[in-house]
Order: C-alpha cells, then sequence, then structure tokens
C-alpha cells in the first residue's frame, strides 16, 4: 500500500489482523508518504515493515510518478517471501500495479481488495480501469464489494476464488472514525457551506475539464460558501494552467492548502450541505454518511448512493443546477450501516492460512 486511500480503506482490515494476531508484513511505496504516516498516527497502525522508497514527499505529478515506479522496482527486486506467501493489493493505484508486479516476480500468489469494479471504458478513468483489469487477471483471490461486482467476476473469472465482502472496507473505517470521541473534538462552521474535493488525474491532465470544473466550483459558490479541499497535486495542476487565482480571488471559497485529517474532513462533510467531487472515495463516504454528493465525472465504476445520495453529473449545466437547488431530496431511503466487510476479509485468510 502507498496511498492514502489505500490507507484508510485497508486501515480496519490491518488493526483486526492486528487483534487477532495474525502476522503480516506491511510494504509501503512511498506514493503518499506524508498522508498516510498521518493516518498511520491518528488509528494506531503499526510501522511499515518496508519502505520500497525512502522519499519523504507526497507524489504531485507525473515526472515524480516515474521516478518513484523505477525506484520501486529496483527496491522489489531486493525482497524476499517465502513459499506461500500472498500478497494483497487494494484498489486501483499505481501502488495496486506496483504490487501486482512484484507478486508475480517473485511467484507469490496475489489477492485483490474491491475487485471488480469496472466504467467499462478503458480511458475513463484513465490508468485506473486498466490497473483494475490487469490486477483481477493476475490475482488468485478477488475480493469485491458488491453482489453485482460479484456477479460480474463470476462472469468472466469464475475459475479464480471470488469473496464478496457485501460492503466496502471504508465504511468500517467511517464507523470507526464517527464513533469515536476525537472526531467529535473538531470545529465546523458556523455558517452554511458545501466541500469541494477534485483529484482525479483524468481531471487534472486536461485543462479543458479543469478549467470546466473550476467554473462550476466558482458558479456553486455564488449560492453558498465553499470549502475547497486542495491536494497537492491539485495545485500543482491549478498553478501550470494559471488557473488557481480564479479560485483565490473568490471571496465564498475558503481553501485548505495543507492536510486536514480523515476525522476532521468527515466531520466536515458531515455538517456540510453538500459535496462536490471527481473522486470514488467520497461517493461512497457521502453514502455512508446520508450526504448529499455532486459528481463532476462523466461516468462512475462505484454503484452506492447512485440515484440516492448521489447525481453524476457528465458536467451537464442542467443537471448541475438541479442538482444544486434541489441537493437536499439527495438521501438514501434505507438507513443500514450494518457492513461485514473487514470480519469476511479476515476470516477468509485466517481459514486459508490455517489449511
Amino acid at each position: 500500500m502507498g496511498t492514502k486511500g489505500q490507507y484508510l480503506k485497508m486501515l480496519p482490515v490491518l488493526k483486526e489482523l492486528d487483534r487477532r494476531n495474525i502476522v503480516y508484513n506491511l510494504i509501503h511505496t512511498g506514493q503518499h508518504f506524508l498522508y498516510t504516516k498521518k493516518i498511520s498516527e491518528i488509528y494506531g497502525l503499526k510501522n511499515p515493515d518496508v519502505f520500497l522508497t525512502t522519499k519523504k514527499e507526497d507524489l504531485k505529478n507525473l515526472k515524480d510518478m516515474f521516478i518513484w515506479l523505477v525506484r520501486s522496482l529496483l527496491a522489489a527486486f531486493r525482497l524476499k517471501f517465502k513459499k506461500g506467501d500472498v500478497i494483497v493489493i487494494h484498489g486501483d493505484t499505481e501502488s495496486t500495479l506496483l504490487g501486482v508486479i512484484i507478486a508475480k516476480i517473485k511467484c507469490c500468489k496475489l489477492a485483490h481488495v474491491e475487485s471488480g469494479l469496472r466504467s467499462y471504458n478503458y480511458l475513463n478513468p484513465f490508468p485506473e480501469e486498466i490497473i483494475r483489469i490487469i490486477s483481477t487477471l493476475f490475482s488468485e483471490f478477488l475480493f469485491c464489494p458488491t453482489v453485482k461486482n460479484e456477479v460480474y467476476l463470476r462472469q468472466y473469472y469464475r475459475h479464480k476464488k471470488i469473496i464478496c465482502t457485501y460492503g466496502n472496507t471504508i465504511f468500517d473505517t467511517l464507523a470507526l472514525t464517527v464513533t469515536s470521541n476525537g472526531h467529535k473534538n473538531y470545529r465546523t462552521p458556523s455558517f452554511k457551506y458545501a466541500v469541494a474535493s477534485i483529484h482525479r488525474k483524468e481531471t487534472l491532465y486536461k485543462k479543458k475539464k479543469l478549467v470546466k470544473v473550476v467554473e462550476i466550483l466558482n458558479s456553486v459558490s455564488r449560492e453558498l460558501k465553499l470549502l475547497l479541499v486542495l491536494h497537492k497535486n491539485t495545485a500543482y495542476a491549478l498553478k501550470k494552467y494559471r488557473l488557481l487565482p480564479l479560485l483565490k480571488g473568490n471571496k465564498n471559497i475558503i481553501i485548505f492548502y495543507d492536510f486536514v485529517d480523515y476525522p476532521e474532513f468527515m466531520k466536515l462533510i458531515k455538517e456540510s450541505e453538500f459535496v462536490i467531487t471527481d473522486g470514488g472515495g467520497l461517493q461512497e463516504e457521502t453514502y455512508y454518511l446520508n450526504k448529499p454528493c455532486l459528481l463532476l465525472r462523466q461516468k462512475t465504476e462505484r454503484d452506492y448512493g447512485l440515484s440516492e445520495t448521489a447525481c453524476l453529473s457528465k458536467f451537464n449545466t442542467e443537471i448541475i443546477k438541479e442538482f444544486i437547488g434541489n441537493y437536499k431530496k439527495f438521501t438514501r431511503r434505507k438507513i443500514d450501516n450494518s457492513f461485514i466487510s473487514t470480519q469476511t476479509i479476515v476470516d477468509y485468510f485466517e481459514k486459508f492460512f490455517a489449511e
């Protein structure tokens, strides 16, 4: 693992492994060093057993990504594994792809958590969709979050071990977060506000699309104050295309430049009117928190929230206006937060290694 999203979604699994005294090695790819370090401190995760890179900054552009990938692969050749070891990867990031390569080089079995998600378009999102397909092809164990994902996997990959977790592990992280006392200590603004977070490569690497996003954010801010959480790669892209001044000059947009830790961010989300994002993670988190969410994407590979809490904008002006004017109607029809994803994953591995 190596990204903020991977750490957040796998932290309940790591904590459950620790609780059951199941031995594992945590390999950190170094993709989001600072973010993951903070997450580990907040939730009491163990320190990584291996760092593939020593770079102590988060990657923010393609050049950084290329250098990181080469260094990580060179470091991976020195890793030692035993016969029967299983490498567990998560999601659809570059760290996921790195895990696939390491598993094949070292002849280890591979388990993919959050498997079976598909947009059915190789280039949207890119490279995530391709990484998902590669991860599925080379994994022996596929842990999928929904029955729809399971049906797809059994149709095309029936020879593999397919385990439905009936929920995403992020829901277990949220349950841990919103019930903790620390979550309650964060203050939120006294005025009404919406939260925005934009970070996907498909958005940031296309100037035309990023210009559209900035226009949407400025437009929404005329109706409601906007708290914009600015990721480093997002700030880099906005500066590159000279778009950042258009947001900084708007008094109704409050920009958070520094790291906002997860419990604080979820408190901001929970107390907000609605959320604007291009991320799949926030689509799932707003579903759990029953919070309206405007997705600035053409399509999404996730089902959670669609036609309930989430509105897929497709960058259509009319759809966006409809959401802003009627966001309160985007709510869950049935509130049931009893998910067993973490328990299902750890139960499976405990039984597998016992046999």
